[in-house]
């Protein structure tokens, strides 16, 4: 099962980001290329697990702040969609530069949707939606 924990948004030559595949035109796509603006703190992802019609896999390197390492990439069970929230509780100021997410689990009922999908990996679709997780910006020093 994918456990997401913090992950850096990276910007580096001949990387893919989650930005530059989004259209222009997509909710938050302005936001997940640059978390800099206080409107862009809203912005979250919200994460749900699925059935995907089809398994691919592959290998890629992949490189972080915590080094470099060669990952298989298999068995997509996880689909994020941009979202934004509407706080119940009194917000944290987040200082500018959170290009980080931490994800929080959460629950609610799911949803029956079947959409088609392509990706680097494959062109597929999946198929029911349960919340699993909620992952916003943060700000991480050092």
């Amino acid at each position: 099962m994918f456990t997401p924990e913090a992950g850096k948004v990276s910007e580096r030559a001949g990387e893919t980001t989650l930005a530059s595949q989004l259209s222009p035109s997509a909710p938050g796509a302005e936001c997940l290329a640059s978390v800099k603006s206080p409107s862009c703190l809203a912005l979250a992802l919200l994460c749900y697990q699925t059935a995907f019609a089809t398994s691919a896999s592959a290998a890629a390197t992949v490189v972080d702040q915590f080094g470099q390492n060669d990952r298989k990439l298999f068995r997509a069970d996880m689909f994020c969609a941009p979202a934004r929230k509407t706080p119940l509780f009194k917000p944290i100021p987040v200082p500018p530069g959170a290009d980080h997410l931490t994800c929080y689990h959460t629950e609610g009922r799911s949803i029956n949707a079947i959409r088609p999908i392509i990706n680097q990996l494959e062109q597929t679709r999946f198929r029911g939606l349960t919340p699993r997780y909620f992952c916003m910006p943060t700000y991480k020093k050092g």
